[in-house]
């Protein structure tokens, strides 16, 4: 047996003393890591910062999660923005105040001044609905790589913008009245710009983003349907969110707050006119969501003829993206919704018999 020398150090004791030095050196790292780790109150400003505090959970009775609804602010750099494009009449204002609420980033409208449009994560287009001059705004600032498409069927959007443009004609308040039977029938027949007209334009502006975008894998298809029902909305609301985390400079928020942003945006929980009429605080707060509960008559007439050339538009855009399986159920789903309507029964089958007019009005 060999002896050990005096100067010898055992082999157990020094394994001991490494192991040791590793613990102690691997617990000083992670200490220095938590340290220097930027917080969320880091990376936003102090009234985004703010807003964040205020979305603590607090669960319900149900166990769901609680939030409260804040102003959104300009991003304090520049951020590439998506573009958020829908046909007039198809929910682009309500997304847009459920977008900045995700994000508490401002959104903007082409239509808006150009400044700080580098700032705001999503900017509202109707294009090429809206004309050349948009389609200029487009290019001349910002090269857009990304974009949502809002779809919703053409027998609630074509009436939908209808309504816009009464509304604007006598100088009312955005989504407060329906417009009257007679101005649907003669906006309707109109032989310049009638139905026919908005149906091909609803169609050409479709075409527009399916192939900039959509064969780029550069477009998030939702529709005005899936993100207003209440067993598809909240999912529809995530993929939102999850596409604009995707942003550089863009922090979305914890996706247990969604639902709960979900219902007081877009569901029937969100503010009314009688909720401001008896809080007046909230009256000058125009992050809050805008009523629509327009008043006035909702079923509008259509012409036999005009559910063929309505259903005939959905078809070719059907056929045209066979391979985009999301969009074909949303045609499918609309060309069903154009075949259960009841066309208007007049005696010649082209004009609006005047005991229609009055059995319509009277339903309304």
């Amino acid at each position: 047996m060999t002896k050990r020398r005096s100067g010898d150090i055992p082999a157990l004791p020094l394994l001991w003393v490494v192991l040791i030095v590793l613990l102690w050196t691997h617990q000083q790292f992670l200490q220095s890591s938590e340290n220097t780790r930027p917080t969320r109150e880091d990376v936003l400003d102090s009234s985004t910062a703010a807003a964040s505090r205020r979305l603590e959970a607090t669960p319900t009775k149900e166990g769901d999660t609680e939030c409260e609804l804040s102003p959104a602010r300009y991003s304090n750099a520049p951020i590439r923005p998506v573009l958020l494009a829908s046909y007039p009449g198809s929910g682009s204002q309500m997304t847009r105040i459920l977008i900045s609420q995700l994000t508490h980033i401002q959104t903007k409208s082409m239509w808006d001044p150009s400044d700080q449009r580098d700032r705001a994560v999503a900017i509202k287009t109707h294009y090429p609905f809206s004309g050349g001059d948009e389609y200029l705004a487009l290019t001349e600032d910002i090269q857009f790589d990304r974009a949502i498409l809002i779809l919703r069927s053409p027998l609630q959007a074509i009436p939908s913008f209808f309504n816009q443009l009464y509304e604007r004609r006598h100088n009312l308040p955005t989504h407060t009245q329906r417009g009257p039977t007679e101005e649907w029938i003669r906006f309707r027949d109109n032989k310049g710009r009638g139905l026919d007209h908005y149906i091909e334009e609803y169609e050409n502006f479709i075409v527009h983003w399916m192939d900039g975008y959509s064969l780029q894998k550069r477009l998030l298809i939702t529709s005005f349907e899936t993100l207003t029902n209440e067993n598809s909305g909240v999912f529809q609301a995530k993929r939102i969110a999850n596409w604009l985390n995707r942003l550089d400079g863009v922090d979305v928020i914890n996706q247990k707050y969604v639902p709960c942003l979900w219902r007081k945006v877009i569901n029937h929980g969100r503010y009314r006119i009688d909720d401001i009429s008896r809080d007046k605080s909230r009256e000058k707060k125009e992050w809050l969501p805008m009523s629509t509960m327009r008043r006035g008559p909702s079923r509008r007439a259509y012409t036999v003829e005009n559910l063929k050339v309505m259903t005939a538009s959905l078809e070719r855009l059907r056929t045209r993206y066979l391979d985009n399986i999301q969009f074909v159920n949303l045609m499918e789903a609309y060309i069903k919704a154009v075949a259960d309507t009841k066309p208007e029964i007049t005696p010649d089958g082209t004009g609006s018999a005047i005991e229609d007019i009055l059995a319509l009005k009277i339903a309304d």
